[in-house]
């Protein structure tokens, strides 16, 4: 088996469509079966694409012309997403019954729908047992999913609380992503306190190549300049990157995490690619699929130390729950995304700036044929749409010229969402190596934790 490694031309830069999509990269399945005389996996990947459903992976396939990696791993299943009442999950809940193996009521956080019992998340229970841990996602540190596998809350919008949580935590040894959301706590001396409690801290890229992998507990930050305190959106940072810029990625976040958790007998690594589900809630389906292949790229990660361990480590990629509704009807044409280079948050940036700065409309339409490619450039605008757009941005409200400006995009693109928030639908499960035939079939969220905590 082996992968494409394609040069993508996206408007205003052009780069290669995901690391983990390279040339010749193998998968070692002929050991990867379940040994009859170990009773489990030493080295567990669990990989979450917020928001991932078989809309958005087939999208990025088509848009970026490629094969993604963990598609083509041996075992699949679907798994049911509900929360404890039967509806519509949210990450919360999602996360929850995934790490604690209990479902509950939506935006609450490792405890029952009563806000009375806590759960202890897998990464506790394997910590107890020895293992290390560590909690990876291009989402604030303390979002739903990561907080998830190891905090308590009534509300996820309990933030102060979840941060706290973290950087107290006694059983993570890498926690990374974007930074921290805080609403009455000073970062600053917030994060003075993380370091006095033993957390060495990197925030830059050259602060995470340096670092010592037996400095630990590590906390990796991230903040994007205009999606803080979630990570650069991948459209945004490959555009940087080609431009000189750096910013590590969540591969990066990744493979230090690798390397450090190697070191113990025993690991397990949860790392959520969480951008995927907030560019499908704005209806920005070619950062979705940019986010879709930073998974592919963290997995690729794991693949590589798999392809050296394949008797004792297992690999699982799913997702939370669906976003979107995203179809793909006949007649869909992805190219139109083809000159997009900026995600739904960068442009949003833009137009706030344009508006503050009351700039003419001829730079307003600069920047949208620039970063959209809708205009001279790209996809031509005709006379009624330009003075649409141009009649939306005279009235000033960002987040419908922001909006409209998506709209249009998925109108000439022919693609479909049926909502801006989560849908019911159930997910597919990806699995490689030992374990892997425990996720075939179809089964419950709260299966995950059932599964994983047996081979504690």
């Amino acid at each position: 088996m082996s992968k494409k490694k394609l040069a993508v031309g996206i408007g205003c830069f052009v780069f290669i469509a995901g690391v983990g999509i390279a040339a010749g990269m193998g998968i070692t399945t002929a050991q990867s079966l379940f040994q009859e005389e170990q009773t489990g996996p030493k080295h567990i990947f669990l990989f979450i694409g917020d928001g991932m459903g078989s809309g958005v992976t087939r999208a990025t396939e088509a848009f970026l012309d490629v094969d993604l990696l963990f598609g083509d791993f041996p075992v699949t299943g679907i798994m049911n997403t509900d929360n404890v009442y039967g509806e519509v999950t949210d990450s919360a809940a999602a996360a929850t019954a995934m790490a604690c193996g209990e479902r509950t009521k939506n935006g609450r956080i490792g405890m029952d729908r009563d806000g009375i019992r806590e759960w202890r998340p897998i990464s506790e229970v394997l910590s107890d047992n020895g293992w290390a841990v560590g909690v990876l996602s291009s989402a604030p540190l303390n979002n739903a999913t990561p907080a998830g596998f190891y905090g308590h809350a009534l509300e996820r919008t309990e933030v102060d609380t979840l941060a706290w949580q973290a950087v107290q935590s006694t059983f993570l040894d890498v926690l990374g992503g974007g930074g921290f959301a805080l609403k009455e706590i000073d970062r600053e001396s917030f994060l003075e306190e993380a370091e006095n409690g033993g957390w060495k801290i990197a925030d830059t890229q050259e602060e995470l190549e340096n670092l010592d992998a037996s400095e630990g507990p590590l906390l990796l930050m991230n903040e994007g300049k205009y999606s803080d305190p979630y990570m650069e959106y991948e459209i945004d940072r490959r555009r940087m990157e080609k431009y000189g810029g750096e910013t590590f990625s969540l591969a990066d976040m990744t493979e230090k995490a690798i390397e450090l958790l190697e070191k113990e007998d025993r690991f397990f690594l949860m790392t959520e690619s969480a951008m995927i589900d907030t560019a499908l809630h704005h209806g920005d389906l070619a950062s979705a699929a940019f986010e879709v292949a930073a998974l592919d790229d963290a997995v690729f990660e794991a693949v590589e130390f798999y392809n050296k361990h394949p008797n004792d480590t297992l690999i699982v990629v799913l997702a939370d729950h669906e976003t979107g509704g995203l179809t793909l009807p006949s007649g869909y044409t992805l190219n139109i995304y083809d000159d997009q280079c900026a995600s739904w948050s960068r442009v949003s940036g833009y137009i706030r700036e344009l508006l503050e700065e009351e700039a003419a409309d001829e730079d307003f339409l600069d920047m949208i044929d620039h970063y959209l490619g809708l205009g001279v450039s790209g996809i031509e605008l005709s006379d009624e749409e330009k003075d649409e757009l141009l009649e939306l941005y005279h009235a000033g409200d960002r987040t419908e010229i922001r909006d409209a400006l998506f709209r249009l995009l998925q109108k000439k693109a022919k693609v479909s969402f049926s909502t801006g928030g989560h849908t019911g639908a159930p997910i597919t499960v990806y699995a490689m190596g030992c374990g892997q035939e425990e996720f075939s079939g179809c089964f419950d969220n709260t299966e995950v934790f059932e599964i994983f905590s047996g081979w504690q």
